[in-house]
């Protein structure tokens, strides 16, 4: 049996409204992304040039920037000209991940971390330092160097984060709606992208070492890996009986133990090796004592364990 948003509803008091999710977001990726969504509006509004009504993506394709230029002239494909950030309107609809890495240089293979024939690649840390020469947002993206951007009087909805009160004099960041100037748009966009190259290099680099501790774990080992798939609000149905919000957590953690190998053979006749391991999943449905990540998990009768 698994734990829904159902069983939170059933375990409430009668005298509460139904619990909502929320999900525990990046909020460097997601800035990222909520910026990436309003410049793609832009792209689509239409301004007046010449007295004429025209979708602002057309005056880009007219631009006299040297990219614009570059990217009209150049011989290589859209999809090179992507990678490696000089197109980045064109990145706009694709993955943050991938419009991140166009700003920087390309992945470096490790051989020394490779596990199970899996050789890692990651950005160079000089990338990501500040050292690079070679990369980075203002060098491969050129947002200050174009006219028709850093020009345009447009005005777009964005999603920012933002510090908003909360009951008992409390602040906690919110996505709220804004609407922002398009040259202001682009130097928060740039400030973003330049907090997320960091972000997703080290994100990659612990991940990969995570994956290394599993796959070279023995059976007197035990991994626990803990995730939080729903915080729900409680609020009273009637504010006459309580004006103050409460919440509680649902905690998952995945228990990965008994490491051994297992051997099979592929599609192709391969004999191959693999490590696998016994995995039990224990949820954990409790009340939040404190405010902001501080969690105390006390055992009820929603516990599963499987």
């Amino acid at each position: 049996m698994s734990m829904s948003r159902t069983t939170f509803a059933n375990a409430l008091c009668p005298c509460t409204r139904n619990p909502t999710e929320e999900s525990c977001v990046d909020l460097i990726t997601t800035a990222v992304l909520e910026k990436m969504k309003a410049l793609c509006r832009v792209l689509s509004m239409k301004v007046i040039s010449n007295n004429h009504e025209v979708v602002f993506k057309k005056l880009l394709e007219e631009c006299t920037c040297e990219r614009h230029i570059q990217i009209k002239e150049n011989m290589e494909t859209n999809q090179e000209l992507e990678e490696k950030g000089i197109n980045w309107e064109r990145m706009l609809y694709r993955r943050t991940e991938d419009l991140v890495v166009s700003t920087c240089c390309m992945p470096v293979s490790h051989d020394k971390l490779s596990v199970l024939d899996r050789v890692p690649k990651f950005t160079p840390f000089r990338c990501i330092e500040g050292t690079c020469t070679e990369c980075g947002v203002e060098h491969k993206m050129k947002l200050n160097e174009c006219p028709t951007w850093n020009n345009c009087t447009l005005k777009v909805k964005v999603m920012n984060w933002r510090e908003a009160e909360r009951s008992g004099g409390k602040t906690q960041k919110e996505l709220t709606e804004e609407q922002m100037r398009v040259p202001d748009l682009l130097t928060e966009f740039k400030t973003d992208v330049e907090a997320a190259r960091n972000h997703l290099t080290e994100s990659r680099w612990s991940n990969w070492m995570r994956y290394i501790h599993t796959a070279d774990s023995d059976q007197d080992t035990c991994v626990m890996l803990t995730d939080f798939s729903a915080i729900a609000n409680l609020r009273a149905a009637k504010t006459d009986n309580s004006s103050v919000d409460n919440h509680a957590v649902l905690a998952v953690y995945f228990v990965l133990y008994d490491f051994r190998d297992a051997t099979y053979t592929d599609e192709a006749g391969n004999v191959v090796t693999k490590k696998i391991s016994t995995t039990k999943i224990w949820e954990k449905y409790s009340r939040r004592l404190y405010s902001g990540l501080i969690i105390v998990l006390r055992n009820t009768s929603a516990d599963r364990q499987f």
